[in-house]
């Protein structure tokens, strides 16, 4: 599962911790561009936890559908803390 961390204005966020719920060996830092890769993920439902410092934590679940479309995960800064805005089904 790959794909980017965005604010909820499109804006990349980098830095940012992802980790799939449940999985080892699954998780990784968003760069400068808030791309994320982490590895591949067989289709299904997934919670994709992120946080940052300062940000606080952020959970989006997923429905990993095995396309190869690079997933977007998208989040709200309110108050600093995260809401989820939306996401979109991706895999790798």
């Amino acid at each position: 599962m790959a794909g980017a961390c965005v604010d909820g204005e499109g804006r990349p966020l980098s830095q940012v911790w992802l980790y799939v719920a449940g999985i080892s060996g699954h998780s990784g830092l968003t760069d400068e561009g808030g791309r994320f890769d982490l590895g591949y993920l067989p289709p299904g439902a997934y919670e994709v936890i992120g946080g940052a410092e300062g940000r606080g934590f952020c959970h989006f679940p997923v429905e990993h559908g095995g396309g190869g479309e690079p997933q977007r995960l998208a989040a709200a800064n309110t108050d600093g803390a995260w809401s989820r805005t939306g996401s979109r089904t991706a895999a790798k």
